[in-house]
């Protein structure tokens, strides 16, 4: 869920991606995870192994409890 890259290994594959698709892009440490960020904008990208919450599923289960 973290946009965060917990190993260089992972930054640098995220860079590749999107230096591929044609956004230049770098990465830095921070508090032992590694954030990347695009060069134009400072913009914080999201790791290759992002994965979005599943809120649906959190309400639904939510709901059969009430």
């Amino acid at each position: 869920m973290s946009k965060a890259c917990l190993t260089i290994a992972e930054a640098e594959a995220t860079v590749a991606e999107y230096q591929a698709k044609g956004f230049p892009c770098h990465f830095i440490e921070s508090d032992g995870k590694y954030l990347v960020f695009r060069d134009a904008d400072h913009k914080t990208l999201k790791s290759v192994n992002y994965s979005p919450a599943d809120l649906a599923g959190i309400l639904t289960a939510k709901s059969a409890e009430i």
